[in-house]
């Protein structure tokens, strides 16, 4: 019997553990989540309302800016129902959206405002089953990667290093919805560099080596 108690005990031990552990974070979050309407209310109250909640109203310009997206991207759609297998061509929908645009006829769009739906108009489903297959491969890819990488592989750094350039390519891919982003060659080329550096082998050298290297050799 108390032998049986003995061995039961690590198990009770571990799970105790685990509860207070989930308990300590449940608690965290809650306190986290309070922090920060406190700070808010606070910010509120102090500096006001015109200078806090009033900032995010939007203007005009605003306002007109979000018609101007919406019009490229039904307009992208348009142009897909027209071409819906093979699309318009990859870079022409500066070239045909004057068939299908129907409104804010002063201007011409030479980018739908939306990636996804620009690419889609313009090489069709096929096309953009290749593109967002390989994309979002890509991603999981580099996902993989980095969250799998043993943590012996660097420093706390160079980990919330991965994490912030993986989340700042998560957030130029969500960009990507409301604007032209990935049509810009700077922008692409920025995305890349920072991939590459998110799942870049740490490389070592040992000392000894270049020591050895520049001995001469009198043998």
């Amino acid at each position: 019997m108390i032998a049986a108690r003995r061995e039961r005990h690590p198990d009770l031990e571990a799970e105790r553990r685990r509860r207070r552990t989930k308990s300590h974070s449940a608690i965290g979050i809650v306190s986290g989540l309070a922090a920060l309407v406190v700070i808010t209310v606070i910010l509120v109250l102090f500096l006001g309302y015109d200078r806090t909640v009033a900032r995010f109203d939007p203007t005009e310009a605003q306002r007109a800016t979000l018609v101007g997206r919406t019009t490229g991207i039904g307009a992208a759609f348009s142009i897909w129902r027209s071409f819906p297998f093979l699309g318009s061509g990859f870079g022409t929908f500066g070239d045909v959206v004057s068939i299908v645009q129907k409104v804010d006829l002063e201007h011409i769009y030479e980018h739908a405002h939306d990636d996804y739906a620009e690419v889609l108009a313009t090489t069709g489903i096929l096309g953009f089953v290749v593109a967002a297959a390989t994309l979002f491969t890509g991603l999981a890819m580099i996902t993989r990667d980095v969250i799998r990488r043993p943590r012996a592989s660097g420093s706390w750094r160079r980990r919330a290093f991965e994490m912030a350039a993986l989340w700042s390519i998560v957030v130029a891919l969500t960009h990507a919805l409301f604007d032209f982003n990935l049509f810009m060659p700077a922008n692409a080329a920025t995305l890349a560099l920072i991939a590459g550096a998110c799942v870049a082998r740490r490389v070592t050298e040992s000392r000894e080596e270049p020591e050895r290297a520049a001995a001469p050799d009198f043998a």
